[in-house]
């Protein structure tokens, strides 16, 4: 499981670089982005959860920021000033859960 995390997130990195040299995206290789991050996001709170994680903290914030630096262009390239949806939820930090809707 820790070998297809970071596949997943060096195929993100590597989405992230690509993004930087385009010039704009259509709506249907917005969907496959956000689907990416989506699936990278859910493979590392996997991870996170394992007690003998083999992916270190620093690591899961670094996918993070990854999934953020993502998104944040995609939007741009996109045309909208923000993302329509975050990949993550809002996190309670009182309960420590995220919030039922």
């Amino acid at each position: 499981k820790h070998v297809h995390l970071l596949m997943r997130w060096t195929l993100m990195r590597m989405l992230l670089a690509d993004l930087s040299m385009s010039r704009s995206i259509n709506s249907a290789e917005v969907h496959l982005v956000k689907t990416a991050c989506r699936q990278l996001s859910y493979a590392a709170a996997k991870q996170a959860k394992l007690q003998d994680c083999a992916t270190s903290a620093d690591d899961l914030m670094n996918i993070k920021r990854c999934i953020n630096n993502v998104e944040t262009a995609t939007a741009k390239l996109f045309g909208q000033k923000n993302a329509d949806k975050s990949t993550q939820p809002d996190l309670d930090m009182e309960e420590g859960r995220v919030p039922s809707t």
